[in-house]
């Protein structure tokens, strides 16, 4: 290889024939799948139309075409887009050792390989860090990596990241323009690198800003000095960091001066709840450090649907190869003080401030390594997590990826732990400590990302991954909840966490969102269907609503059942859609509940017994559906299970709660508003139009509305409560709550939004 396209040339131009013979024989053990980049957006061909090409069925002008296209549709057979290249490859070769019985040794030969060669790069390695700053110097951090396996493992596996050794060693860019990797999606716009470099050197230039940020914290400190819960907690967890060597010793800021001198940029520590603890953030916002960063890509990170994705991809290539389906397990492992492994290159922006309750007084503090707060933080520590779960694809041959620092993983139920120790292995080859009481070993159901993941029944009778919020944490949103409630106040930080974790419980019901028109929301309250190619679609549903009236067509067959009514002011008011808001706004929530209505529908139909005389009893616990609709806003919050209006979020909540109840397989198509039947029967039309579309009397349908819940009309409340709440305390009373129970100050009202 040309010397400039190797990592290892980044660091020294010296020939080392050592480290050519470590590459070439690491490359010997990956296979042929080169990483793609994650795309920006779709790309088109001249002349493309993406929402139409991306369709199942692209007719756009015929009632009668579009039905009779739908009845020829497969259900959407792929979960494949959550995994990599370099991630199929893996379960492709994994699965075609194990069907041998020979990948646990396979694994081991491997492993083995994997670490002769780091000791005889061993050398080098210490070569390299005879020129770098020691370990106790200020900014470096505690660990010491293996740079020369680094940068023999991106070389091997052609990484696109060639300068990964090199900024290990120098430390990762964290203020001002951040380099491309050419691992990450690309940000669009590009940033102008000038600007976030001039604002840089600006902050560094500013004069008494460590005065101000000192007077800051002593000011919030005194503000509550009534309960130091908090603050305390703060200084306790600092100074175990202190105590593991991620954090210098406390400073006045007469030493900090001294030591340092001005031109540093401290930011201001606090404390945030989450699973019943304080964790230290470091406000980058306030100090000004975020606004001059600008970065060239932004990382993207898997959801636990990525099991499903990778199920999927494991039992096809048992069936391509007409063996029994394996059974699978999961396992998970977290790095230990992960952004203090990682180095940066100007620690002059990673000082800390914060109010130490046992000195009475503001400590300052070196951080060694990244801080949690920076807006570079997340892509610049992902540059070695990423690395090393492709290394564990290609060289272990076991199925790794990461979300941040937790490591998820995908095996074969009979390989029992011998993947996760391998990769526990790698990892402390290249220097990184993986934390042994965050590891969960090789199961069935593990938790991953704060969701239950269970694979028992990911086998041939089954294909399900079933997925679940887990206990403990609803638990512990209640309890939050609960304990607002009796305080009768709320603080922004509070309302902020809250708000975050609700978001984040509910988002196990939903698939990741991508186009609106290409990304079905498989995942259903607690199951993810893994797709069998070739599955009949059996039930097409068609929704639309006019500011006149509803219209739902389902279609069995060849059978069109149809429901109508029109939008009156009662509805209006029982489902709290406001006149106010412009058209576009009043539209999106009437297609919604038409949506919502159009699959309670089905339901009544469904218990009718008709839908079993029109398909037969075999096809009625096997239900996949389709629903198409004309409104982009309201199929894209289906697909993504959120929306800025209040009103359909509730609606999708709903519209998935009756999913999971009918157990069926659900998917979202785009039809364009004149091949949309469901328009007949929501306006006024002629008997004569209903018989054209096939639409008759006989197959008429009571509509069907859904009941008001308290789920209605209290969810509101917290996204309004959430968005008024910025630098103000607001007070939640005791009884109902409306937007107007709702209080900042004795005498000022918060009006709704």
């Amino acid at each position: 290889m040309a010397s400039s396209m190797t990592a290892i040339s980044y660091i020294t131009s010296l020939p080392h024939p050592a480290y050519d013979r470590a590459v070439d024989e690491l490359r010997m053990l990956c296979g042929d799948a080169p990483y793609v980049r994650p795309a920006t957006k779709v790309t088109l061909q001249p002349g493309a139309q993406p929402l139409k090409d991306a369709r199942i069925v692209k007719e756009e002008t015929s009632y009668a075409e579009h039905v009779r296209q739908s009845e020829r549709m497969v259900f959407p057979a792929s979960l494949g887009d959550e995994l990599t290249e370099i991630e199929r490859e893996c379960i492709v070769r994994a699965s075609a050792v194990n069907m041998k019985g020979t990948l646990m040794a396979e694994r081991r030969r491997r492993g083995e390989i994997v670490a002769e060669v780091a000791k005889a790069l061993q050398p080098l390695d210490d070569y390299i860090w005879s020129f770098s700053p020691p370990r106790s110097s200020f900014g470096v951090v505690e660990n010491k990596p293996n740079v020369a396996l680094v940068c023999a493992l991106a070389d091997a596996i052609d990484w696109p990241d060639k300068r990964i050794g090199l900024a290990l060693v120098t430390g990762m860019a964290i203020v001002g323009a951040i380099p491309d990797t050419g691992l990450f999606r690309r940000i669009v716009p590009m940033p102008v690198p000038f600007v976030a470099n001039h604002l840089r050197d600006s902050l560094l230039e500013e004069d008494g800003y460590i005065l101000r940020l000192k007077a800051s914290v002593e000011w919030r400190a005194a503000r509550h000095r009534h309960d130091r819960a908090q603050l305390i907690a703060v200084e306790e967890r600092s100074n175990a960091e202190a105590d593991k060597g991620h954090l210098g010793p406390c400073l006045s800021y007469a030493q900090l001066i001294r030591n340092y001198g001005h031109r540093l940029r401290p930011m201001r520590r606090f404390g945030v709840l989450q699973n019943g603890k304080i964790r230290c953030c470091d406000d980058g916002k306030e100090s000004l450090t975020n606004a001059a960063t600008s970065l060239e890509e932004t990382v993207t990170l898997p959801s636990p649907t990525w099991y499903a994705a990778a199920a999927e991809a494991a039992l096809n290539e048992a069936d391509r190869h007409g063996v029994e389906r394996p059974r699978l397990v999961s396992a998970l492992d977290d790095m230990e003080a992960a952004y203090r492994q990682v180095p940066t290159d100007d620690p002059r922006f990673t000082f800390i401030a914060y109010f130490s309750v046992r000195r009475n007084a503001v400590v300052f503090r070196a951080v060694r390594g990244h801080n949690f707060g920076l807006k570079s933080a997340v892509s610049n520590f992902s540059r070695v997590p990423h690395l090393m779960a492709a290394a564990s694809c290609k060289l272990l041959l076991y199925l790794t990826t990461h979300y941040i620092d937790d490591f998820m993983s995908m095996d074969f139920e009979s390989q029992g732990d011998s993947g996760q120790r391998m990769f526990a292995r790698l990892a402390s080859l290249t220097g990184y400590r993986l934390d042994p009481k965050k590891r969960q070993m090789a199961a069935s159901a593990n938790s991953a990302l704060g969701i239950r993941v269970d694979l028992a029944q990911a086998d041939a009778e089954h294909a399900v991954v079933t997925l679940s919020p887990i206990e403990d944490r609803i638990a512990k949103v209640l309890q939050t909840m609960r304990q607002i409630r009796s305080q009768g106040k709320i603080e922004p930080a509070e309302a902020d966490s809250l708000l975050g974790r609700l978001q984040y419980l509910s988002s196990s019901m939903f698939s990741k969102p991508s186009l609106p028109s290409t990304t079905p929301p498989i995942v259903k309250p607690k199951s993810v269907a893994v797709p069998r190619a070739g599955r009949p679609v059996n039930v097409r549903i068609y929704t639309d609503a006019s500011l006149s009236g509803f219209g739902v067509v389902i279609a069995i067959g060849k059978v069109l059942f149809w429901a109508s009514h029109d939008v009156t002011a009662d509805i209006i008011e029982k489902f709290a859609i406001r006149l106010g808001r412009d058209e576009e706004a009043l539209i999106a929530d009437l297609e919604g509940l038409a949506s919502l209505c159009g699959l309670l529908i089905f339901d009544r139909l469904l218990q009718s017994g008709r839908v079993s005389d029109t398909l037969g009893a075999t096809e009625i616990g096997d239900l996949n559906v389709v629903h198409f609709i004309d409104n982009m806003h309201v199929l894209s919050n289906l697909i993504s299970g959120y929306s800025r209006q209040e009103s359909l979020v509730v609606m999708m909540l709903d519209y998935y709660l009756a999913v999971a109840r009918m157990e069926i397989r659900s998917y979202h198509e785009y039809v364009a508003s004149k091949a949309n039947i469901s328009d007949i029967p929501s306006r006024d039309t002629s008997a004569h139009e209903f018989a054209e579309a096939a639409l008759y009397r006989e197959n008429c349908l009571d509509f069907v509305f859904p009941h008001p819940s308290s789920l209605r009309t209290a969810s509101p409340l917290f996204p309004r409560l959430c968005r008024g709440i910025r630098g103000r305390r607001l007070l939640v009373p005791t009884g109902s709550p409306t937007a107007k129970d709702v209080e900042t100050g004795p005498d000022t009202a918060l009006s709704p939004p």
